[in-house]
């Protein structure tokens, strides 16, 4: 299911080349030094490619709402989600965004010292200045309002945003945005 990333056009600086990269429900914002389309968009194919290929003989992988323990020799972008899902006791599929824009973002910190990658709300962020990170809230007063700063030192970043009011993933909560900053 494809949503309208509206939000994306509110960014006001001009210091980096943007551009899409959309495989199926993957649908990256990317921001870096030069385009780099070509390199997101093999790394994006890789990165889905092992996790499909693992969901298709794991089918629980994909269903689960339960933390989730994966073999040894599972692919990496598996074997994250399912450390990030035994930490905080939900499915794996609930770090895909954010676990595919920090594997892609990884891959292209090798050609641009400055990355920031978006998938529906989840965010990676090398970046070598300050940079504010806006909030989309959906219909709460605070979209458009508040925003996060975030300082090359803290970088990178990942920023992981759920809603319980916007958006398609599934949500067993209320809120209009809950924001959590890992490393």
């Amino acid at each position: 299911m494809h949503e309208p990333r509206f939000y994306r056009h509110w960014i006001k600086d001009s210091d980096l080349v943007s551009f899409n990269v959309a495989v199926a429900q993957t649908d990256l914002y990317i921001r870096s030094q030069r385009n780099l389309k070509d390199k997101a968009l093999n790394s994006v194919l890789k990165h889905r490619r092992s996790l499909e290929a693992y969901i298709e003989h794991h089918p629980i992988f994909l269903t689960t709402l339960e933390a989730y323990q994966a073999e040894a020799e599972a692919p990496a972008i598996v074997k994250e989600m399912s450390r990030v899902s035994q930490l905080t006791g939900v499915g794996p599929m609930a770090a895909v965004a954010g676990t595919i824009a920090e594997a892609v973002g990884r891959d292209l910190v090798a050609f641009s010292p400055e990355v920031i990658v978006e998938n529906g709300g989840d965010i990676f962020l090398k970046t070598s200045k300050k940079r504010l990170v806006g909030i989309y809230a959906g219909q709460s007063s605070f979209t458009r309002k508040i925003a996060l700063e975030i300082v090359a030192e803290e970088t990178p970043l990942g920023i992981g945003t759920s809603s319980g009011t916007v958006g398609h993933s599934l949500s067993l909560g209320g809120a209009d945005a809950v924001i959590v900053l890992s490393s």
